[in-house]
């Protein structure tokens, strides 16, 4: 089983996204803003970070500089539903080291094999 953070600042979006993961047998936390979210990762070791990256407090960007300067072995997956002016902020996190990314929204299914490929 797998502990895996959900950040994003829609809790539709986190209450989906967990439920879904608790069936498919995963431990789920959610935060609502990147500040809680690096609180909480400091304070509880994660497998994987699902993060929207933008948000209020601290956006993903800063979160994933943040995991990948502070903490080890922590996988990302970044997502994003904004492209617009031709920039693509999932290209900018991979650069930033993001380990996978999804253009929002996606099905169940994409979010499923992107873990399995992330946590295998």
């Amino acid at each position: 089983m797998s502990h895996i953070l959900i950040v994003d600042d829609d809790p539709t979006i986190c209450l989906a996204m967990g439920e879904f993961l608790k069936i498919n047998g995963h431990q789920v936390e959610t935060v609502y803003d990147g500040k809680s979210a690096l609180k909480l990762i400091q304070k509880t070791p994660f497998d994987l970070i699902i993060l929207d990256i933008f948000m209020p407090e601290k956006d993903g960007f800063e979160i994933i500089g943040d995991v990948r300067r502070l903490f080890h072995g922590i996988k990302i997956l970044a997502m994003s539903g904004y492209n617009e002016y031709g920039f693509d902020p999932l290209v900018y996190a991979q650069s930033l080291g993001a380990d996978h990314v999804l253009p929002k929204p996606f099905p169940a299914e994409v979010l499923s094999a992107a873990i399995k490929e992330l946590l295998d």
